[in-house]
This record gives C-alpha cells, sequence and structure tokens, in this order.
C-alpha cells in the first residue's frame, strides 16, 4: 500500500501529464487533429464543449512571488467552484487556465471573487472570444493573454474580455515639450499630491487616443525620469546613475497606476533633494559673501588658510565653493580686489610703489609690478601717471 508522500506525488505527477497532454491536444496552433475528442476523453478531459473558450486566471507579481502554493490554491478553487465540463490546467506562466463552455461566462466574476478570497490576494482575469470548435480554442488562449495583459490600464481585480479591450497603438514621438513643461513645474508645486496630479496628466495626455503599446510605456518612463532628473540637477557628475538603479523595479510594475505611482513619489523627493541644494546653495553664496568682505578689509594678510578659518571650512571646500559660486578661484579674486586696492592707492596718495605693494599683500615689488602691469595693462607708475593726467 502506497504511502501518503507517493500518492502525493503520484498525483501531482499526473496532474502534470494531464496539463501537458490538454495544452498539447488544444494550443498546437488550430491544426486539424483527427480523434481530438477521443484524446481527450482518455485524458480525462471533457470533449463536448459548446462554443469553448479559454479565461486566464493571473494572482499577479505577489502569486508569483508565493510561488506554487497560490497557484495551488487558484487551481483547486477553480477545480472545486467552476461550472461543471469546464477545465482547469496549468499554462506554466503563472497563471491556470479555465477551458469551459462560453454560456458559462457570465460566472467568470463570481470565480475571481472566490480565488481571490482562496488566495487572500488580487486575481485578475482575462477571457478570450469563444469559438466554434475545439480546433480554434488556441486563438482564444492568446487573446486571453492579450486581455490580461490590459490590467496594465484597466487596473487588477477584474474581469477583462477580450471583445473589450481597445486596440494599442505605439508610441510615434517621445513627448519632449511635456516633459520640459513638467521639470519645469515641479519645483514649483506645493506637494506630493500636486505632483500626483501632474504626473496623471503627463499620462494621460499621451493615453488622449487610446492606449499606447505597453512596452513603450516602460520605455518613455525611463526617459521621463532621467530627462527631469537631468533638467533640475544639471550639475550632477553622476548623471543618470540613479536611474539605471531603478529600471527594474520599473519593469516588474504590472499596471499604469502603479508606474504613476512610483513616477509621483520619484518627483516628490526629487523636488525635496532640489529645494535642499537651493538651500544650501544660499548658504554658500551668503559665506562667500562673507568672504570677500573679509578678504577687502584683511587683504595684505588675507591667505587661503586664514580665509578659511574665518568661515569655519577647510581651504580645499572653501576653494570649490568659490569656483562653483563665483566661477573664480580664490587667487583670481583675492587678486583683483589687490590690484583694486592698489590703484586706489596709486591714484590717492604718494606712497612709494613697493609701499603700495607691501599694503595690499605683495612683498616682492618686481613680482607686484608684473601682476600689475599683466591686469591693468599699464605698470604702477604709468597707471599714476596716467590717473594725475
Amino acid at each position: 500500500m502506497k504511502n501518503g508522500a507517493v500518492e502525493v506525488y503520484d498525483q501531482a505527477y499526473r496532474t502534470m501529464i494531464r496539463d501537458w497532454a490538454l495544452c498539447d491536444l488544444l494550443f498546437r496552433g488550430g491544426r486539424e487533429q483527427p480523434g481530438l475528442q477521443e484524446k481527450l476523453a482518455h485524458i480525462g478531459v471533457n470533449p463536448h464543449y459548446a462554443f469553448p473558450a479559454v479565461a486566464l486566471f493571473d494572482p499577479g507579481a505577489a502569486g508569483k512571488q508565493d510561488g506554487d502554493r497560490r497557484l495551488g490554491k487558484l487551481r483547486e478553487t477553480l477545480e472545486r467552484r467552476a461550472p461543471g465540463g469546464a477545465e482547469a490546467f496549468a499554462n506554466g506562466a503563472g497563471q491556470v487556465g479555465l477551458l469551459f463552455s462560453w454560456s458559462a461566462s457570465g460566472d467568470l466574476e463570481w470565480l475571481r471573487r472566490e480565488c481571490e478570497r482562496a488566495v487572500q490576494g488580487p486575481v485578475s482575469v482575462g477571457v478570450g472570444n469563444p469559438c466554434g470548435r475545439l480546433t480554434d480554442v488556441r486563438l482564444s488562449c492568446d487573446q486571453a493573454e492579450a486581455a490580461l495583459r490590459h490590467k496594465f490600464y484597466r487596473g487588477t481585480n477584474r474581469v477583462i474580455r477580450y471583445a473589450q479591450v481597445p486596440p494599442s497603438h505605439p508610441l510615434r514621438e517621445y513627448p519632449l515639450k511635456r516633459e520640459r513643461e513638467l521639470a519645469q513645474r515641479i519645483p514649483q508645486l506645493a506637494d506630493a499630491l500636486a505632483i500626483a496630479r501632474d504626473v496623471r496628466g503627463f499620462y494621460q495626455s499621451l493615453l488622449q487616443d487610446g492606449p499606447i503599446e505597453i512596452d513603450h510605456v516602460y520605455e518613455l518612463t525611463i526617459r521621463l525620469l532621467a530627462g527631469v532628473e537631468k533638467r533640475l540637477t544639471p550639475d550632477e557628475q553622476a548623471d543618470g546613475e540613479c536611474i539605471r538603479h531603478e529600471i527594474m523595479p520599473i519593469m516588474r510594475m504590472e499596471t499604469l497606476e502603479e508606474i504613476e505611482r512610483f513616477v509621483s513619489g520619484y518627483f516628490a523627493d526629487l523636488r525635496e533633494e532640489v529645494r535642499r541644494c537651493e538651500r544650501e546653495k544660499d548658504v554658500h553664496r551668503s559665506v562667500i559673501q562673507q568672504t570677500i568682505v573679509y578678504m577687502e578689509a584683511e587683504c595684505r594678510h588675507a591667505t587661503l588658510d586664514s580665509v578659511a578659518r574665518r568661515v569655519f571650512m577647510t581651504p580645499t571646500y572653501l576653494s570649490m565653493l568659490f569656483r562653483a559660486n563665483t566661477g573664480r578661484t580664490f587667487i583670481e579674486q583675492l587678486t583683483d580686489i589687490r590690484i583694486n586696492k592698489a590703484k586706489e592707492m596709486l591714484r590717492g596718495t604718494c606712497l612709494k610703489n613697493y609701499e603700495v605693494a607691501e599694503k595690499v599683500g605683495y612683498r616682492d615689488s618686481r613680482y607686484f609690478s608684473q601682476i600689475f602691469k599683466k591686469k591693468v595693462g599699464l605698470s604702477p607708475s604709468e597707471y599714476r601717471e596716467s590717473a594725475m593726467d
């Protein structure tokens, strides 16, 4: 006598063989198959259907993550609850198919809810059109797959009939203008809810002529994220690095609603980052202004190290801030301050050239003269003479 484990294994094996045989008989591309009804009866499948059709029951990504347990529950529920003569089978793609007579199509929503309770999670159903004969049921299965893909637009937890699915069209041109408008608005929007409304409007504008091919939605979403991030953070050295890490989560999203939520959250975070950077820039500009005031007051003794200590920064960081905020180096700024001070002294005092050099911070009067002529175009003496004319 077989023990329980062996019986379970045998049952699973017989079910797998039956599914394989059913799919092989029914879904071989619609070729004529002599003796089809006898073959179906031989494997224990009802061979008599009035207008046969196929529905695919899908537990979604969450169901696939939970693996065989949910699919087993889904199949068990269909086998117990489906109308007489209907046949449940695994399609090998994480879904359970149902071959049924079209007269029972009105029960599909009730069946979906029963499955949802059994697996304790969302279940979507794609339904193909009825066929005139079993040998054509491959077409109904293809239609059920197409209808199920349309949950991307319709949402999960629904029965989606192929006859009600509008045709999709390709996205002929990326909406660069709308991307630019969205990027301009994001920093000014009040909160995450306002961003979500704008994101929804962006996608609705793309769908105003009907659904576009789903693969194109994924592609334009990735391009949108990268484009807006680049527009709002043009100085980032690792351009687009963050986006590359987000591609896979986007590609696993099953509905447009999921994508919109993700994009809205991404832009809300990006807006906060942009605002934080702006606040930092304001602080940095204030630091630079304080630094310049100190340099002008103490140009004779000012150095990068001494000024950095006054504003509580490292010399390296202060030097970087100078270039980022003024487009000039610290030394270039200090040199201009010293030369301007020197020009004032040459015009308004009788100090010797070497005395002027010392007072503005140059111990070598010859080096001072070289720098002065390079900046002004005249030597200190020539400048003094021209100022007296």
